[in-house]
């Protein structure tokens, strides 16, 4: 949360507060993450499985933590259409963040820009 990325400044809430009020968000949508995207997380809060994207593609873990609070903050959870969107925007952007892009292949790197980051 102390990153730019997430949005916390020292105005809001205690951060183990805000913690669990974004734990509690992902278990209560736990159900639909997991029936359409794969996406598990056990009713303890435990990050079970992420979605499976493309074979063999392991997105930045590094950007994990950005991807859960974005999850739990970014997505409406209401309108079914609108939790598609949001969920597979977010989930794109977090397959998409590189590490460092000049270690990257350029077959790798045009398959994230150009196949993952799509709208």
């Amino acid at each position: 949360m102390d990153t730019k990325e997430g949005g916390w400044t020292e105005q809001h809430e205690e951060k183990a507060l805000l913690a669990d009020i974004i734990k509690t968000k992902l278990i209560e949508n736990a159900p639909i993450m997991k029936e359409y995207f794969g996406l598990n997380i056990s009713s303890e809060g435990k990050l079970e499985s992420l979605p499976l994207l493309l074979e063999n593609d392991t997105p930045n873990l590094g950007k994990l933590p950005i991807y859960l609070l974005k999850l739990a903050t970014e997505i409406d959870w209401e309108c079914e259409e609108k939790c598609f969107k949001n969920f597979c925007q977010q989930t794109s952007e977090f397959y998409a963040a590189m590490p460092n892009i000049e270690n990257v292949g350029k077959e790798q790197h045009f398959r994230t820009e150009h196949v993952l980051s799509s709208n």
